[in-house]
C-alpha cells in the first residue's frame, strides 16, 4: 500500500503506466490522457523513426528537442583542457554554456560526493558533448537526466527513483499476421508481439533497472483507438537506448513492404530537422 501511495503522490504518470499494465485503465480512459492530436498525423510508418514523446508536464517538446540536439551535435568546451582535474561544479558550468545543467547536490551527498569532487575532463575529438558527459559521469557512477527542460546531474539511484515517462507509438512494428520475429507461419497476436518486444527490451537494455528484477522501471503496452503504444518509465539514458533499438527494428520492417509505402510519409516525425539526432515524432 505504501508503494502505491508513493507512486500516486510522486509520479501520477508512472501510476498511469502501472494501471495500464494491470489492465485497470481502459482504452477510452487512456484516450483522455494521450493527446488527441497524435492520432491525426503522428502515425509511425515502417522504415521511419518510432514516434515518441515525453509525459513531462514541465517540459515542452521544443525544449527537449533543443537540449538533445545540442548534446548530440555540440563539441565540448576546450578551455578546461584534458590533463588536469577540475571540480565537478566547474565541469557542469562548462556544460551549461551549451545546455542548462543543474547538479543534484542532495543525491550526490547521499553517496559521499559533492560539487567539489574532482573529475578529469574528457575531450574526444569529433565526438559530441553527450559523449564527454557519459565518460565523466561514468567514472563517478553518476548519470544525467533531462527533466523539466534542464539536464540534472545525479546518482543513478536518484534517476531511477524519479523516472521519466515516455510514450512510444509502436503501431508500425506490429504485423497483422504471421510472426515478425522469425519465419514461422504461425500467427502471433498483437498482444503477443507487444509482449515479445517488451521481453527483448527489458532483458537487453539495463535489465537490473526494471521492476521484474527489483528495479524501478515500468513497462506498459497499451492499445488506444487501434493504435499500439509502450508507456515506459525509465531514466534518460535507458530511454535513449530504447528509442535507438525501436528505430532500428522499425527499419527492418520497411524491407517487408513496397518502397513507395515508406517514402515521404509523416514528414513531421523529423520535426522539419532532417538529420538531427532526437527522440522521434514528438507531437507539435
Amino acid at each position: 500500500m505504501r508503494r502505491i501511495v508513493s507512486i500516486v503522490v510522486l509520479c501520477p504518470y508512472r501510476l498511469l503506466a502501472v494501471l495500464g499494465c494491470l489492465g485497470v485503465l481502459s482504452s477510452p480512459v487512456l484516450a483522455q490522457v494521450v493527446p488527441a492530436r497524435i492520432f491525426a498525423d503522428q502515425v509511425g510508418q515502417p522504415g521511419q523513426p518510432i514516434p515518441s514523446w515525453s509525459a513531462d508536464p514541465l517540459m515542452t517538446v521544443e525544449q527537449e528537442q533543443e537540449i538533445l540536439r545540442k548534446l548530440r551535435t555540440a563539441k565540448p568546451a576546450p578551455k578546461l583542457g584534458i590533463n588536469a582535474e577540475v571540480a565537478l561544479e566547474q565541469m557542469a558550468e562548462s556544460w551549461s554554456e551549451t545546455v542548462p545543467v543543474v547538479i543534484d547536490r542532495v543525491s550526490l551527498e547521499g553517496v559521499g560526493l559533492t560539487a567539489d569532487t574532482p573529475v578529469m575532463p574528457q575531450r574526444v575529438d569529433d565526438l559530441p558533448l553527450m559523449t564527454q558527459m557519459f565518460l565523466v559521469l561514468r567514472d563517478l557512477e553518476l548519470t544525467f537526466t533531462i527533466r523539466g527542460g534542464v539536464v540534472f546531474i545525479e546518482t543513478v539511484e536518484a534517476a531511477d527513483a524519479k523516472p521519466c515517462v515516455r510514450v512510444y507509438d509502436v503501431s508500425s512494428l506490429l504485423t497483422q499476421e504471421g510472426d515478425p520475429f522469425d519465419s514461422a507461419d504461425a500467427t502471433l497476436s498483437s498482444d503477443d508481439q507487444k509482449a515479445r518486444y517488451a521481453q527483448v527490451i527489458q532483458q537487453t537494455i539495463d535489465p537490473d533497472s526494471w521492476e521484474a528484477l527489483g528495479g524501478m522501471g515500468t513497462f506498459a503496452p497499451l492499445t488506444v483507438r487501434d493504435r499500439s503504444f509502450f508507456v515506459i518509465a525509465q531514466r534518460t539514458e535507458v530511454h535513449l537506448a530504447i528509442q535507438r533499438l525501436l528505430d532500428r527494428l522499425n527499419g527492418c520492417v520497411a524491407s517487408e513492404i513496397p518502397e513507395a509505402d515508406s517514402v515521404n510519409v509523416n514528414s513531421r516525425v523529423t520535426n522539419g530537422r532532417s538529420g538531427i539526432p532526437r527522440f522521434s515524432g514528438d507531437p507539435q
